[in-house]
């Protein structure tokens, strides 16, 4: 089956040895009780009744109120976040002398190349629809408080200090954070309710085997 085709007489008699000699130590192992106390066995046994547990889960098609009143509880996860589309011109020190006559001339000349301004940057000098945190991930907290600060403001401004420096900022476009409807996301809600009803019947059936079992833990039992 590996290989898509049969195997030769030898590599059959091969591959029959092997698991003859793979069943007969299996089972020599079994008689001798090496598998008691085996931690890597009883994992990989715990993981294997996982599993079946986790086939046996079938979830039925719910009735719709019920991923509606889900959603409703859990309107938070689907949050939009507020997008940012901005271009920028970055100085490595803030303190540098340029930065108040490159903001004049990007002001005072709208045509004027922006691009050429300022010190090479490692990363982009335009971003699109950018999140938040993506941004304080790139800039820090304080370039992303800066950014939210100037909405509503057009053309260039600045400086705005990041954690790389100083950054002159054209703010482009900003789409502010929301909460979509049930009806946007409902695809979505369904997979996520699905998901939260899988983990919670095999959490059931891993207490219910549990439940079978009187522990002993230290002298303790129940």
């Amino acid at each position: 089956m590996e290989t898509g085709a049969p195997p030769a007489p030898d590599a059959l008699q091969a591959l029959l040895a092997d698991q003859v000699e793979t069943l007969a130590l299996v089972r020599e192992a079994r008689r001798l009780g090496l598998e008691e106390g085996d931690v890597i066995i009883e994992r990989r046994l715990a993981q294997k009744m996982r599993f079946m547990v986790d086939d046996l889960f079938e979830a039925e098609d719910p009735d719709e109120a019920v991923p509606r009143r889900w959603f409703e509880d859990n309107r938070a996860a689907f949050a939009v976040p507020a997008l940012y589309s901005f271009e920028h011109v970055y100085f490595r020190d803030s303190g540098d002398e340029r930065i108040e006559a490159a903001l004049r001339a990007l002001r005072d000349e709208p045509e004027a190349d922006w691009r050429a301004m300022g010190d090479a940057f490692m990363l982009q000098r335009r971003y699109g629809e950018a999140p938040a945190r993506e941004i304080t991930r790139l800039f820090g907290a304080g370039f992303a408080e800066g950014l939210e600060a100037l909405a509503g403001q057009g053309g260039w401004q600045g400086p705005v200090r990041s954690v790389l420096g100083a950054h002159l900022v054209r703010l482009t476009h900003v789409a502010p954070a929301g909460s979509p409807d049930y009806e946007t996301v409902r695809m979505q809600v369904l997979e996520r309710w699905r998901e939260e009803a899988r983990l919670e019947a095999n959490a059931r059936a891993v207490a219910e085997i549990t439940a079978r079992y009187r522990v002993e833990i230290e002298g303790l039992s129940r």
